[in-house]
Parts: structure tokens; sequence; C-alpha cells
């Protein structure tokens, strides 16, 4: 299973921040709508939250599974806390995606 803050893990989840929103305009343009203040972090946390990514449970363990190259039984082990970390992963890849920009 690999780190959270890995390069490579953040590279996957940057990755697929951009599937979802192509044109870094379009990120910036949602975070600054998704809440009226907060840093870049949480307002990209909220927005998964929100549904603007995947938004089923299942969805995001497989995504975590896939994404941190874990087993089957390591996937299990964390399904009931895969929603919050994904929160936090997405929230890191915006910040991180909008800095670079900027």
């Amino acid at each position: 299973m690999l780190r959270t803050n890995t390069k490579i893990v953040n590279q996957r989840i940057e990755e697929h921040v951009k599937e979802y929103y192509p044109n870094i305009e379009d990120l910036q343009a949602a975070l600054r709508n998704v809440l009226s203040f907060g840093t870049t972090y949480q307002r990209g946390a909220e927005l998964a939250k929100g549904g603007c990514f995947l938004c089923y449970f299942n969805q995001v363990s497989d995504f975590l599974k896939d994404t941190l190259e874990e087993t089957q039984e390591e996937a299990d082990k964390y399904f009931d806390k895969s929603w919050d970390l994904y929160c936090h992963l997405i929230g890191k890849a915006c910040a991180r995606l909008v800095e670079i920009m900027n």
C-alpha cells in the first residue's frame, strides 16, 4: 500500500481532479463558488463532499484501492474511512493545482 503523501499518489489524485476540471479556470471558479470563506484546501474538500467528483462509497473505495495500490483486505479494513480520506486528498490536490497555476 502506498502512503498518501507520496509523489505518485499526489500525481494520481491531481489527474483525477483534472478529469473533472480539465480547465484550471473552471476549477478556480468552482472553488470560489463552493464556500464564501476558507482555504483552497477546504473549498476543494467541500467540492468533493458536495458530489463534484466521485459520489458513491463503492466508487471512492475502488478508486482509493487502485490509487493507493491496496489489497482487497486493506481496502476493506479502511472502507469506513474512505470518504474522509478521498475528500482530504481532493482538497490537497485542488490546492496544489491552483497554487501551481498562480
